[in-house]
């Protein structure tokens, strides 16, 4: 993955660039344009943007959490952003574009090769931990689904990497903890919004409003 395509004022940088929206808009802060392995940024810049390692989350990791129309329920329902952000599996960069909404949130949207796109708007989050991201994807006809996907991220341990030979090197062999957490992005659940259908979805007062009416939604 090397590069993205950005819109509205942009200031470039060798890692991401700096995205603003306009006069008196908030742009995304330096640190969050940066690779860090710091994962207090790392959740700093995913609260703040839905970034992560210096780029907004690819399209195409959220388009694996959504469920084939063919389908019912959930199939994919937690995803590693570490070994995914920048990963082949989610190529590329340069069939993405980002930019800062005129309200200050996230959009991205990536170009599928099959034909389509699949695009996103980060609308914030809340401080119980939930994310909202309202997801639109068109399959290169006339319908363009909407849904809004509710998100949570974990931090988790995990056992690392080994192979059967470097077992039979020891006498008393073990798969080993990592030393530090990854972060996991979760699917909690969707609010389906239709074909081609336009919502005004916002985070008011730390509770989400669609089309001005509040949503009561449970803890976790």
């Amino acid at each position: 993955m090397r590069k993205l395509t950005f819109t509205l004022c942009i200031i470039p940088t060798v890692i991401f660039g700096s995205i603003g929206a306009s006069a008196g808009k908030e742009i995304i802060y330096p640190s969050c344009q940066e690779n860090s392995d710091n994962i207090g940024i790392q959740k700093l810049c995913l609260e703040k943007y839905f970034v992560f390692k210096g780029r907004p989350i690819h399209p195409k990791i959220i388009k694996d959490f959504m469920t084939w129309l063919s389908d019912n329920g959930d199939q994919v329902v937690a995803i590693n952003l570490e070994d995914s952000q920048g990963a082949d599996r989610y190529c590329c960069d340069d069939d993405v574009t980002v930019r800062v909404t005129a309200d200050g949130k996230t959009f991205a949207k990536a170009e599928r090769s099959a034909g389509g796109w699949i695009a996103y708007i980060f609308h914030g989050r809340t401080s119980d931990g939930l994310y909202f991201l309202e997801v639109n994807e068109s399959g290169g006809g006339s319908g363009v689904f909407g849904t809004l996907l509710i998100l949570k991220i974990t931090e988790a341990f995990y056992f690392e990497q080994h192979t059967v030979q470097n077992f039979a090197k020891y006498i008393n062999p073990k798969i080993d903890k990592s030393q530090n957490k990854r972060l996991h992005l979760n699917k909690v659940g969707t609010v389906l919004l239709g074909d081609r259908q336009a919502h005004r979805i916002e985070i008011v007062d730390d509770s989400l409003v669609i089309n001005g009416k509040k949503i009561e939604i449970p803890g976790m």
